[in-house]
Formats: structure tokens, C-alpha cells, sequence
């Protein structure tokens, strides 16, 4: 079976997946890459995604497209998140993307997106137990709840990584900022559904693959509440390039992780839960699958 090229213009990174899709072993991956851009901070700031960014977005896309051909990809799926939803000018920059790529940019909705993830995510979770599966983007966070690997009730957290950094002037930030982050994500807590009660809970998308880099004790390993607290406290007692250059890990996104990490322990926190794992399937994943499961209309899977 040929692979399956997904694009992601995401809040904070544009990324892409090459796979090929197995009915029991979800997708098995061929070729990945991604470049941080941080769409979600700069509509933010403007409203708008401006026109140096959107000509970085054309050229990052030419690229990932050139990569997924040498891949062997003949068929090429492309999805946009929330920067591209709620930018004045996101329909726009859609379309010059779609001409760009030869093929149609679809802006998926808040619920085909979690859906999506859920879909792609589906090979990690436990087929009986309840749980949480979260999804914190750049600009969004997306919580679904499930009984096994159904959905059962989901909610979309407008405060994602990206924006939360946004916030934040110091390099580490101050206790007074960070306080500031606590209160501003505990009232958006307060749209997210109660029931069934979860008892594990599962991270996916960069920020979670940073924060367990940044755990250290190798890839498939809970991350505890205990744990979180360490790579909080690192994050705030030490810069971010000092860091980066211990870590390997680009500057950029170690900013990030911090309020990454406050999203994972508020949430793993309103639910009772004092651990996560971090998957490392999801929404290009959820694509693939979606595309080979109903074709034409993937991008509305729900």
C-alpha cells in the first residue's frame, strides 16, 4: 500500500506525517518533520496572520510536500487549526495554501479536530477503561473523554501553550506572571465535562513530547504530578537558551513548555489523576486513518 502524506498547520508548528494505515495498528510512520512557526501567538497579536509569515508558511509547506513525495506519498490530506480559524484573514490564507499544494486546505472545526486526534490516538488507549485524552495545541486545548476508545463528551480550552506564553515577559518567567497563568487557566477549567469520571489520562501533540524529553526517563514512561513539578521548577529557575543548549531542544520551544506543563498538571489536577503518558499518535495520524476509512469526506469526521 502507498503512503499517506498529512499536513497539520497547527497554532505553533506545521508538521507532517507520511504513513500507512493498518486497520489494528493504527499508522505506521514513514516520514516525519515540522517547523515552529506560531501562527496561534501572531493572531494573537494581530488578528491576522501577516504577509512575511504567510510567504515562511508557503515555503515551509513546499517544502513538506517535496519531502512527502520523496516518501513515496501520492496522496496528500491538509488540515488547519484554530490560528487559521479565528484569523481575520484565515480563509485566505487557506486558499494560497490550497494553490500552493494542489490540493484543498480544509479548516477543521473544533470537534472534527478532537475527533480526529481521537481516531489517530486510538492504538495507545485501553479498549474498556475511562479516560481523558488531551490535546494542547498553540492556540487551543482540546479534552475528550471516553468509555474505552469511544467518545463520550468533549470540550475545546481556548488557552494553549502558545497564547499562554504570549503572556509572559520574563526569561525565566516571575512567580507573580506564572500566578497570573494559574488563575486565567482555572476559569477556563470550568468548561470542561465532569463525566465519566477518567482514570488515566493520555498527552499527545509537541508540548507533551518536549515536557517528557525534558522528564527524562525515555519515551513511553508516566510523567507523574511529582514529575511535572520538577521540569516546572527547571523552567522557571533557568532560561530558556540555557536550557535549550543542555537539552538540544530549539529554544523556541522550550518557552513553550512551561505553560504546557501548567495545562497537563491543571487539568490531570481537575481530574483527580497525579499522572499522564505521553502518546505520540494523533490528528495526522487520525487523518490518514479517516482518509482510508471514508475518503472524500475525512475532514468532517465525527
Amino acid at each position: 500500500m502507498r503512503p499517506t502524506a498529512a499536513v497539520d498547520v497547527g497554532s505553533n508548528t506545521v508538521h507532517l506525517l507520511v504513513g500507512i494505515p493498518h486497520r489494528r495498528r493504527g499508522v505506521e510512520h514513514v516520514e516525519s518533520a515540522s517547523a515552529l512557526l506560531e501562527l496561534g501567538r501572531e493572531v494573537e497579536r494581530h488578528g491576522r496572520i501577516r504577509d512575511k509569515t504567510r510567504s515562511a508558511l508557503r515555503e515551509v509547506l513546499r517544502g513538506q510536500l517535496k519531502a512527502a513525495k520523496k516518501a513515496g506519498a501520492r496522496t496528500v490530506l491538509i488540515a488547519a487549526t484554530k490560528a487559521l480559524r479565528e484569523a481575520t484573514n484565515g480563509r485566505q490564507t487557506a486558499a494560497e495554501l490550497s494553490r500552493v499544494a494542489g490540493v484543498p486546505v480544509h479548516v477543521l472545526s473544533p470537534r472534527a479536530e478532537a475527533r480526529l486526534t481521537l481516531l489517530g490516538s486510538e492504538t495507545d488507549l485501553d479498549p474498556t477503561a475511562h479516560q481523558v485524552l488531551i490535546d494542547s495545541g498553540g492556540a487551543s486545548t482540546e479534552v475528550t473523554l471516553t468509555a474505552g476508545r469511544r467518545p463520550v463528551a468533549g470540550a475545546s480550552i481556548p488557552l494553549g501553550a502558545s497564547l499562554l506564553c504570549a503572556k509572559l515577559k520574563g526569561d525565566p518567567p516571575g512567580p507573580l506572571e506564572w500566578a497570573g497563568l494559574a488563575l486565567e487557566l482555572g476559569d477556563a477549567l470550568k468548561a470542561l465535562p465532569s463525566a465519566p469520571r477518567p482514570v488515566s489520562a493520555w498527552a499527545v501533540g509537541g508540548t507533551a513530547h518536549r515536557i517528557e524529553e525534558l522528564h527524562g526517563e525515555g519515551r513511553g514512561a508516566a510523567i507523574g504530578l511529582p514529575d511535572l513539578e520538577v521540569v516546572t521548577r527547571r523552567l522557571l529557575r533557568q532560561t530558556a537558551r540555557h536550557i535549550a543548549r543542555a537539552t538540544g531542544i530549539e529554544k523556541k520551544k522550550i518557552t513553550l513548555v512551561a505553560a504546557g506543563a501548567l495545562i497537563l498538571h491543571s487539568i490531570l489536577g481537575h481530574y483527580g489523576l497525579d499522572r499522564v503518558h505521553v502518546g505520540h499518535r494523533g490528528l495526522r495520524d487520525g487523518m490518514i486513518a479517516a482518509f482510508q476509512e471514508i475518503q472524500g469526506n475525512w475532514w468532517r469526521y465525527t
